[in-house]
């Protein structure tokens, strides 16, 4: 469900800029199989959610939690 919602929420944020989001396979098919599981009635849901959250909300969380993982003195590498 989460997918839907990421989805959703990149999308409006790229239409409030008139800009559109490139359809990258490696992102966009395992986005699309997750929203093919859902029943019509729960993607509708978890995309207006998305759209409601907005992109930045749901990045600042993610990414928050990848920051405390890897501060430095954690013992997590950021690079490869």
């Amino acid at each position: 469900m989460a997918a839907g919602r990421m989805a959703a929420a990149a999308s409006a944020a790229a239409k409030a800029v008139g800009a559109g989001i490139p359809r990258f396979p490696p992102i966009f098919d395992p986005l699309d199989a997750a929203a093919a599981s859902l029943a019509p009635e729960d993607l509708q849901r978890e995309r207006e959610v998305g759209v409601a959250l907005g992109l930045k909300s749901m990045l600042a969380t993610t990414l928050e939690s990848w920051r405390a993982r890897h501060r430095p003195g954690s013992g997590a590498s950021c690079g490869p």
